[in-house]
């Protein structure tokens, strides 16, 4: 059932476990079946996914494990929760990737059975629905997921020939139920659309498909132009030359466009869309201010660079602790450190207290300074600067603690330097805001 180029991408020897998604319909079942038949090199196992949203989800595991058992392959079943405000096929997915992404390690591929005819649909979802990239769009064969790799291989085999051969290996699945209620949009165009088109056009199925990759071939070369000019822009693996980039777009708008896809791709991020494309365009690349935010992710200036960073937590409500201790603690949704040097660091001592900024607060370096004015000459990024926490002692500001992610250093009080033969401390703070934490 498999093409002779999945066949020798399933036995690529660097690949040291295949995961198979298997939910116990007819296309896993028999994808599960065809990959034990090919003997390939890697270890097999099976992954499936509950999520307990109907009343056959006991069959649906009960299957899987009959055919796992059937062909001696180890089976992982995996539970997990849908949130039921919203899309429900969009949170029951969103779901699933993310107990693929926590069952899988490096070295795995996971396969999953999408079908020619899955990606006919696919790419007429896309295109009704208004996705923003050009040509029709399905689903890609191959992409990393982690640090792992998710594989098709039957992205090229009709769910006809599918159900055809389980039906000649005399294997056993079930009929899923919620694929007959064309109420949601995907089973419409099943059930309802491709087979009016095809009473029409008979050879629609193939036509289509032709469309999907003759457009993925045109992608892949916009790409490849775009990865040649990202590789002149970026700065940093989560920022860009902002100079560079407002350039481009005054003589390339839909070039930048293309950059900023192959940027989100190299991050392993989702595509914006075109309302957060147009905002990026329009308002993050003229206005300084303008925060752009998609899904967990903003797009951020500073320091001349556009910064695709995590969104953070809220702030906490907690006002003051005591400052010193050895090791590692929470303060304001930081990772706060403390490292015991002689000679260095804030002059060890009691008292110190870590407290949250009011506004106004000053420092004494040489003269008495405003806080927000030395974090402005720090660079310390405006989206962590109500984040970082003060240390005082009896009221006064005393120093302010390091980020070693963007360069910033602690800030010393004169006077509260450690001397020479002075224990002292070094303190820093560690954000998961960035998408790589060892840039520097």
């Amino acid at each position: 059932m498999f093409s002779e180029e999945s066949l020798d991408r399933l036995k690529d020897p660097a690949i040291r476990r295949l995961v198979v998604g298997l939910s116990g319909g007819v296309d896993s079942v028999s994808l599960l079946h065809a990959l034990a038949a090919a003997r390939p090199t890697a270890e097999i196992c099976a992954l499936h996914i509950n999520h307990g949203l109907q009343a056959l989800a006991g069959e649906f595991e009960a299957c899987c494990r009959q055919n796992c058992a059937a062909l001696d392959i180890p089976l992982a079943v995996q539970a997990v929760e849908v949130q039921t405000s919203g899309s429900l096929e969009t949170n029951a997915r969103n779901a699933r990737y993310a107990a693929f992404s926590d069952f899988l390690e490096s070295g795995d591929m996971l396969l999953l059975a999408h079908n020619a005819d899955d990606q006919v649909e696919t790419a007429l979802f896309r295109l009704f629905r208004g996705s923003r990239l050009p040509g029709l769009q399905g689903m890609p064969q191959e992409r990393a997921l982690g640090d792992a790799l998710l594989y098709r291989p039957l992205l090229d085999v009709t769910r006809a020939d599918i159900e055809s051969y389980a039906r000649e290996a005399g294997l056993s699945w079930v009929e899923d139920p919620s694929n007959l209620d064309t109420s949601h949009d995907r089973n419409w165009l099943r059930q309802v659309l491709i087979p009016t088109m095809q009473a029409r056009w008979p050879d629609i199925t193939e036509i289509l498909l032709a469309g999907v990759s003759r457009a993925q071939l045109q992608r892949e070369s916009n790409l490849q132009r775009a990865q040649a000019t990202l590789a002149n822009l970026r700065t940093a693996p989560d920022a860009l030359d902002l100079g560079l980039l407002r350039a481009l777009k005054e003589t390339d708008r839909l070039h930048v466009v293309e950059v900023i896809d192959a940027w989100m791709l190299s991050l392993q991020q989702p595509l914006l869309t075109q309302g957060a494309m147009n905002e990026l365009l329009d308002r993050a690349l003229t206005q300084t201010s303008a925060v752009i935010s998609a899904g967990d992710i903003e797009l951020r200036q500073h320091d001349g660079g556009l910064y695709l960073i995590k969104q953070l937590p809220p702030i906490e409500a907690s006002a003051s602790c005591p400052a010193f201790f050895e090791g590692n603690e929470h303060f304001e949704g930081a990772v706060v450190t403390n490292t015991v040097i002689k000679g260095r660091g804030l002059r060890a001592g009691d008292g110190y207290q870590f407290s949250r900024r009011k506004g106004g607060e000053t420092i004494r370096q040489t003269h008495t300074r405003k806080v927000k004015k030395c974090y402005q000459a720090l660079q310390v990024p405006s989206w962590l600067r109500d984040r970082m926490p003060l240390i005082t002692l009896d009221g006064e500001v005393v120093a302010t603690p390091g980020i070693p992610a963007w360069d910033v250093p602690m800030l010393i009080a004169d006077g509260f330097e450690a001397g020479d033969d002075e224990a002292g401390f070094e303190v820093s703070l560690a954000f998961d805001d960035r998408r790589n934490p060892n840039l520097h």
